[in-house]
C-alpha cells in the first residue's frame, strides 16, 4: 500500500510524543525533518531514517520529499509556518493552537482551499472514547436539561518549563488556558458552543511568566447553564487531573483522568452505570488519540479527500472562547460574550 510522505516541522516535546504513532503507521511515512536545532534534527533523522533533513523552513517547504507537513513548532509560529507550507502547496496538519489571533485560522482555511490542499488542526481529545460517549449523552439528552458544568485542570509545570524563548509569552504562547488547558476549552466549546457572559481572573500562583499559570472563570452558557472553569500549572509534584463534570435534571457524568480519558461517574435517574469499556489508559496529558487523528487524515488524503475533520467554525469558536476569557480577566469584571472579540496581548 502506498503511504503519504510526511515532513516534520518542529522536533520538540510534542514531536517526541508523535514517534510511537508515526513510526509504524499504515498510512503515513516520515520522509523529511526540519528544525533549527542540529542535535534534534540528527536524533529524529536517525530515528525515522530520513535522508531529507532541513535547518530552514523555506528549504523544507520547497522540498518535494514529502506530501504533508505536521507542524509542532512554538504556538506563535503556527500561523506563519502553515501559511508558508500551504503557499508551497503542501498539505498541513498543525498542533494546537491553529492560531493565536482570532480570524487567522479562517484565513488559512481559505488559502488552503484556493491552493487545493488539506489543512487542519490536531484536536485529538475530541476523539477520546470518554468524550465521544459524553457527546452522545448530550446529543440524545440522556442527562435531561443541563444545569451546570465544572472543568478543572490541575497540572504541574516547574519553572524551568518557562525558561525557554516562548512558553508563557503573550506573543508566542499565552498562559495556562492557551497552552495546557487549550484542549479543555476546546472540549467546552465543542460540547457547549454558545456562551452569554464571562467573569474571569488570572494569577501567577507559583511560576514566574509573562502570562498566567492559573486561571478561573464563571460563565453563563446558553440556556442559563452555569459553567465554572479553573486551570493551573502550579500543582506539585505532578499532573493531577483534567476533569469535566456535567450535571443535568436527570443525572450527571464525570469525565476524569489525566487527559479526559476516563468516565469516573455516570448516574442517571439514581441508576449507576458501569462504563469502564469507554476508559483508556493514558500516560501523559497528550493522550492516545493522536493515533486516531493520523489514521483518519492519512486515509482521507490518500483517497483525495481534502475535507478537514474539524469544522473550521468550531476551531474559531475555541479561539473566541480564549480571547473572551482573557478579555474578561483583563477588565476583572463580568462581560457579555462577543464572537469576534480580540484580546490584543495574545499573539
Amino acid at each position: 500500500m502506498n503511504k503519504l510522505k510526511v515532513g516534520l516541522l518542529g522536533l520538540g516535546r510534542v514531536a517526541e510524543h508523535h514517534k510511537k504513532y508515526l513510526l509504524k503507521n499504515k498510512f503515513l511515512k516520515v520522509s523529511a525533518c526540519c528544525d533549527l536545532d542540529r542535535s534534534s534534527l540528527q536524533k529524529f533523522s536517525k530515528f525515522y531514517k530520513t535522508k531529507n533533513n532541513f535547518l530552514s523552513i523555506n528549504d523544507f517547504a520547497k522540498s518535494k520529499s514529502f506530501d504533508i507537513a505536521i507542524i509542532s513548532t512554538p504556538s506563535g509560529m503556527h500561523t506563519l509556518h502553515s501559511k508558508v507550507l500551504i503557499n508551497n502547496k503542501k498539505h498541513v496538519l498543525v498542533e494546537k493552537p491553529a492560531a493565536l489571533k482570532f480570524g487567522e485560522h479562517t484565513h488559512l482555511c481559505k488559502l488552503a482551499k484556493s491552493k487545493k490542499v488539506f489543512y487542519d488542526v490536531i484536536l485529538q481529545n475530541r476523539l477520546n472514547n470518554a468524550i465521544v460517549f459524553l457527546k452522545d449523552l448530550l446529543k440524545n439528552k440522556k442527562l435531561g436539561k443541563i444545569l451546570k458544568v465544572n472543568v478543572r485542570v490541575n497540572w504541574c509545570r516547574y519553572q524551568n518549563y518557562y525558561q525557554d524563548k516562548w512558553h508563557g509569552k503573550w506573543k508566542m504562547d499565552g498562559g495556562v488556558i492557551c497552552q495546557q488547558a487549550y484542549h479543555h476549552i476546546d472540549i467546552l466549546s465543542y460540547l457547549f458552543p454558545d456562551i452569554k457572559s464571562v467573569f474571569a481572573e488570572r494569577f501567577n500562583l507559583q511560576n514566574k511568566l509573562q502570562a498566567e499559570d492559573s486561571f478561573f472563570a464563571i460563565c453563563n452558557l446558553n440556556k442559563n447553564i452555569l459553567l465554572t472553569f479553573e486551570a493551573t500549572t502550579a500543582i506539585r509534584p505532578k499532573d493531577h487531573e483534567a476533569t469535566v463534570i456535567v450535571y443535568g435534571t436527570k443525572g450527571f457524568t464525570e469525565i476524569g483522568g489525566i487527559a479526559m480519558n476516563e468516565i469516573k461517574n455516570l448516574e442517571i435517574k439514581k441508576k449507576i452505570y458501569n462504563v469502564k469499556k469507554y476508559n483508556e489508559i493514558f500516560n501523559t496529558g497528550y493522550g492516545n488519540s493522536h493515533k486516531k487523528v493520523f489514521n483518519i487524515i492519512g486515509k482521507k488524503i490518500l483517497k483525495k479527500n481534502l475535507n478537514s475533520i474539524n469544522k473550521h467554525s468550531e476551531v474559531e469558536k475555541t479561539i473566541s472562547y480564549i480571547h473572551n476569557f482573557y478579555y474578561a480577566s483583563e477588565l476583572e469584571k463580568k462581560i457579555n460574550y462577543k464572537k469576534k472579540r480580540k484580546f490584543k496581548l495574545l499573539g
